[in-house]
Order: structure tokens, then C-alpha cells, then sequence
């Protein structure tokens, strides 16, 4: 799972999957990323995103690996003076996210 505070005075922000080689994965059918728009936050303005080949029940916001078990996760962000979040990530088993993560 990665848990990370979004800046709050970004106009975008975006948390994208790619492969072993950089490429990103395919977003039109697939969900690999998630952004300003699209996260659901936790009462304290915390993202918590589960990361896994298949969404865990309860998990609001899941980027699916389609497949890879290698690759990098990107954060973009656009302009804003905050500097980049701490990202806090930690292998969990699936039944940890019904208790962290927020339902979409």
C-alpha cells in the first residue's frame, strides 16, 4: 500500500503505474492511475492506494498491476510551491485495506 498527503494547492496530481521499462500502463480499460480528481481522501486528508493484481473488497482507491510484478509507480504534480509528499509504502495482506482504506 502507499499512503501519501496530497498537496492541497496543486491544480493537478497524478499517482501512475508503469512496467519494468517506464511505460506506462494501459489507462483506457485498465485502472492504473489515480488523481486529484479521481481519490477518495481519509478524514485526516490522507490518500491511501492499494496496489495489487485484483481489488481487494472494500479498497476505494486500487491501482491494478495488470500482470507486472515489476515496475515504478509516478507522482506528478503541477503548479505548486508544496514539495513533493511523503510517501509511506508497506506490503500489507489484502484484508488489511477493508480497515484503511476509504469506500469509493
Amino acid at each position: 500500500m502507499v499512503r501519501f498527503r496530497p498537496p492541497k494547492e496543486a491544480p493537478y496530481w497524478g499517482l501512475h503505474l508503469d512496467n519494468y521499462w517506464y511505460k506506462p500502463l494501459s489507462w483506457g480499460d485498465r485502472r492504473s492511475q489515480l488523481n486529484d480528481r479521481g481519490v477518495a481522501l481519509d478524514a485526516n486528508g490522507m490518500a491511501t492506494v492499494v496496489i495489487s493484481t485484483t481489488r481487494p473488497e472494500g479498497a476505494g482507491n486500487w491501482l491494478e498491476t495488470q500482470g507486472h510484478r515489476q515496475g515504478s509507480i509516478v507522482f506528478r504534480w503541477s503548479r505548486s510551491d508544496e514539495p513533493c509528499p511523503v510517501f509511506e509504502c508497506q506490503v500489507a495482506p489484502v484484508a488489511r485495506w477493508q480497515d484503511v482504506s476509504p469506500s469509493e
